[in-house]
């Protein structure tokens, strides 16, 4: 039998009775791993990812921190709103 070089690589050559080398054979079941494997979440990195890349504990998280910013963000606005009215309608100024 003459060697064949692998379709894929086209570098190393096949046993007989293979379809690719044991070097693509090994890759391709290291990716087919990979997409089988659920994603893990990217903030914790431990529990599989559910939503926007992070599990339900993590995404909860993010979602009660973004009200808060929120809530914060109000509330700057309205300390910063009130000190110039009350300097507007001050009656002492206008003597």
């Amino acid at each position: 039998m003459a060697l064949q070089k692998c379709p894929k690589c086209e570098v190393n050559y096949l046993r007989q009775g293979e379809d690719l080398c044991a070097i693509c054979s090994a890759v391709r079941a290291r990716v087919r791993a990979e997409e089988s494997a659920p994603a893990l979440c990217a903030e914790c990195g431990e529990a599989p990812a559910a939503r926007q890349e992070l599990c339900e504990s993590c995404y909860e998280e993010h979602r009660a921190q973004a009200e808060l910013e929120l809530l914060a963000d109000e509330s700057r606005r309205g300390e910063a709103e009130e000190p110039l009215d009350a300097f507007a309608d001050d009656p002492a100024d206008e003597e």
